[in-house]
């Protein structure tokens, strides 16, 4: 049987992000992506173009990695213009994750089974699955939209692309108004 070291060590995470860690490394990981992310946060908090993902007061977000979204095209200025600025800037963000709602892909849409046909035609089902647009309007209109920063490296290269992303924000915010 196992003894309860063994056990121990068997719960603790011992990889985080692909890296072998303990939890003293685990810990300075989350204080690091929450540190990195304060400069996302801050470098967006005066604008109506983007909105940070909300953290309720009571939680605390271990920030793998920082989410927000693109909210530009409510006040004349294009998700296609952002993306056009991002890319003259050299600001390297995640825009629109993975483009569309996830069962809006083949993998959901095209019947790709085998056996009985599950899960799409399965014999078990009382109806067929349909993955088709409209199911979740709300995820087809926030995932193209959705900014993804890894929170992971030197706080010096956030600090960069915080600031950078703070100036293209305000010089789009002036050309738009």
């Amino acid at each position: 049987t196992p003894t309860a070291r063994a056990l121990r060590r068997a719960s603790t995470p011992r990889v985080l992000v692909g890296r072998p860690y303990g939890p003293a490394k685990a810990r300075r990981y989350v204080r690091e992506g929450i540190a990195n992310a304060r400069l996302y946060t801050e470098a967006v908090k005066d604008t109506p173009l983007i909105a940070p993902q909300r953290v309720p007061p009571d939680r605390t977000h271990s920030y793998h990695l920082w989410g927000a979204t693109y909210e530009g095209a409510r006040h004349g200025i294009s998700l296609k213009k952002f993306r056009q600025a991002l890319k003259q800037n050299r600001i390297d963000l995640c825009l629109g994750y993975i483009g569309k709602a996830p069962y809006l892909y083949d993998t959901y849409t095209v019947p790709l089974t085998y056996g009985r046909g599950c899960p799409f035609a399965c014999p078990l089902r009382p109806s067929p699955m349909v993955y088709k647009p409209g199911l979740c309007p709300v995820a087809e209109s926030v995932m193209p939209k959705l900014i993804l920063v890894g929170m992971v490296g030197p706080r010096e290269t956030h600090q960069k692309k915080a600031e950078k992303l703070h100036h293209l924000l305000n010089k789009l915010s002036r050309a738009g108004a």
